[in-house]
């Protein structure tokens, strides 16, 4: 997993924006997937993520990368 979340302090998935995820990204996971909800989305491995046909490589950086910033914005990656 990318990391451990309680789901009492539910976070969006459309917060990510303000980390860099772009919305076509955020469309994907919301649309593609049905996740709304961060502690959904940190239940899948990076390779889970990967591989989803919809999302592929370079989304899927890009929302670790989001991901990393919002839980801890002094990541730089």
């Amino acid at each position: 997993m990318l990391v451990a979340c309680q789901r009492t302090n539910r976070i969006a998935i459309a917060e990510l924006e303000g980390y860099g995820l772009p919305v076509r990204a955020i469309n994907m996971l919301e649309d593609e997937l049905g996740m709304i909800w961060l502690d959904e989305l940190l239940e899948l491995t990076p390779d889970e993520l990967m591989a989803v046909p919809c999302i592929g490589r370079t989304t899927s950086v890009q929302v670790i990368r989001a991901v990393r910033r919002r839980l801890d914005p002094r990541s730089a990656q």
